[in-house]
């Protein structure tokens, strides 16, 4: 994609989906500079998308990118409904982040956010 991009006559912006997993075990804070602060990853999906990001960034010198990195998207993109296990997932993680309760996984412990649908 980075190689179209560089090629691409017209291009207005490059925007590069990760995640906010790609901060894998380090705790508190972790600001976009700090895609490189030594962590560890739980697994190869949290992995690739760092070395993915670290690509991507790599390459902001040369292109507009811009790097989004959601925690979780819950819903139809088209719609914004969501079906009756992902509603049960959201209500869980909301119900948990206002109740002051955290898991047990590292991979839970991440701030929520709730952005309200346009559509």
């Amino acid at each position: 994609m980075l190689d179209l991009a560089r090629d691409a006559g017209r291009l207005e912006r490059v925007v590069h989906w990760s995640t906010a997993m790609v901060s894998g075990d380090r705790r508190g804070t972790f600001y976009e500079e700090d895609l490189d602060a030594g962590q560890k990853f739980h697994n190869d999906y949290e992995r690739t998308k760092y070395e993915a990001e670290k690509l991507v960034r790599s390459a902001m010198r040369q292109l507009p990118i811009t790097v989004l990195r959601p925690g979780i998207i819950v819903g139809d993109s088209r719609t914004a409904r969501s079906t009756s296990s992902t509603a049960l997932l959201l209500m869980v993680l909301i119900a948990t982040n206002a109740s002051g309760l955290r898991s047990r996984s590292s991979a839970w412990r991440r701030p929520l956010h709730l952005v309200r649908s346009t559509t």
